[in-house]
């Protein structure tokens, strides 16, 4: 056998081993890089931005407006209304519910916060009354009526701020009641009868006449003390009845009108001590002048009948004697 033959025939295994090792090598290389491929944590998506986000995100609905629906009640002061307004709940849920006060004719009734508060059922209560905060308002409101009721518009809401809507605008006014129907009348009746009873009794009696002796079948004359205190006594008792039906309010009798009152019947106390003095002196006065009008009268009648028993009997006894005969001159 040739040398190079045999060269090649001893080669010839370690050529095929080194061959195969390479295969297994380069498999193996593969083999890994394919595990470590699928073992590798993937890349993270990129975070959009927040521009990106508002732009394809839409933005949430606004939350509705509350608006006064109904109103279960009348308005009428000294009286408690209750008010159902729409959306109520979802409004409480982000605001102080107990801030809330009328709107009468577009101007808050301040101070006047609500007496009970149910958002569960979109309802509130409120207690329409007058204090120091809003009596320029009642004022307004109720001065000067013009009937036992007049329209006006109703809502509600916090007090430095614009109020709810409401079904009570302009177009659908509520009534606002100023005197009550059935109290007013009742007053009315009264009222009456007092002026029919004062007048009868200054007709009949000496009520507001001057003091003294009454004659007989004949009144005395009107006093005017007693006069201005009963006509001013009947204006205040007719305002006071007045003001306590619009505003139902019991202090409202002012230091002014005490005054007035007082110097009223100052006026006609101080007349009257006067006249009683007076009283006092006239009728010591006729007592004096009957005295002396029948002193001088029985005093006058035992004189003339005393000097003519004296001249009767002197006389007889002169014509007896002729010692008191009057000389005769010829």
């Amino acid at each position: 056998m040739p040398l190079s033959h045999r060269k090649l025939t001893y080669r010839s295994p370690a050529a095929v081993l080194l061959f195969f090792l390479i295969l297994l090598i380069a498999r193996l290389a593969m083999g890994g890089g394919a595990v470590n491929a699928q073992t590798a944590s993937p890349t993270p998506a990129p975070v959009p931005s927040p521009q990106l986000t508002d732009v394809t995100r839409p933005a949430p609905a606004p939350a509705p407006s509350p608006k006064v629906a109904a109103i279960d009640g009348h308005l009428e002061l000294d009286t408690i209304v209750g008010v159902e307004v729409e959306h109520f709940s979802e409004w409480a849920a982000t605001h102080d519910p107990t801030k809330l006060v009328p709107f009468i004719n577009g101007r808050a009734v301040r101070g006047n916060y609500p007496e009970e508060i149910h958002p569960d059922r979109n309802r509130l209560h409120f207690h329409l009354e007058i204090k120091p905060q809003n009596k320029e308002l009642w004022t307004d409101l109720l001065g000067a009526p013009q009937g036992l009721r007049h329209p006006v518009t109703f809502t509600v809401g916090l007090e430095n701020e614009s109020p709810f809507d409401s079904v009570f605008n302009q177009s659908q006014p509520l009534p606002l009641t100023v005197i009550s129907p059935v109290y007013g009348v009742i007053c009315l009746l009264v009222i009456l009868f007092t002026l029919a009873l004062f007048v009868w009794l200054t007709r009949t009696t000496n009520l507001i006449r001057e003091p003294g002796l009454a004659v007989p079948g004949k009144l005395r004359p009107y006093n005017l003390g007693r006069t201005q205190m009963a006509f001013w006594f009947f204006l205040v008792y007719v305002s006071y009845t007045v003001i306590w039906l619009i505003t139902d309010s019991l202090d409202t009798i002012t230091p002014s009108l005490l005054g007035l009152m007082g110097i009223s019947a100052g006026t006609a106390l101080g007349e009257a001590l006067i006249d009683s003095g007076k009283d006092k002196a006239n009728s010591s006065q006729l007592q004096e002048l009957i005295s002396e009008k029948q002193a001088p009268t029985f005093s006058g009648t035992a004189a003339a009948t005393a000097f003519i028993a004296f001249r009767f009997s002197r006389g007889r006894s002169c014509w007896e004697s002729f010692s008191c005969r009057p000389s005769t001159t010829i």
